[in-house]
């Protein structure tokens, strides 16, 4: 992996942490979910479902990510990879994510 491509990957799963850990505040004063509650990832079992509208903050995140830093298709298809061949369930989360968002026909 270059290194570029390995500070997106922390970039990215940084973001993940921010927002699933209870650190971001929305325009109404409530927090995000935590759900890792110190940990460094969830259970393989866990239902994402409780996320709600998290990952869908979580999925404008990324797009913002990928748009400031100009990452092109290769790279994030090499992103996609790079999260799915990991053993944190967070990880695999990421890269659906990031497929589902930029799947070959909504590429730019």
């Amino acid at each position: 992996m270059t290194d570029d491509l390995n500070l997106h990957v922390e970039a990215i799963r940084a973001l993940f942490k921010k927002r699933f850990s209870g650190e971001c505040t929305y325009f109404d004063g409530g927090k995000s979910i935590d759900i890792l509650k110190g940990k460094d990832d969830v259970d393989k079992k866990f239902d994402w479902s409780v996320c709600g509208n998290d990952l869908d903050e979580f999925q404008a995140d990324i797009t913002g990510y990928v748009a400031e830093k100009k990452i092109g298709e290769e790279n994030i298809i090499k992103l996609i990879d790079e999260f799915n061949k990991s053993n944190f369930e967070i990880d695999k989360k990421i890269g659906g994510e990031i497929d589902s968002l930029y799947s070959s026909e909504n590429i730019p």
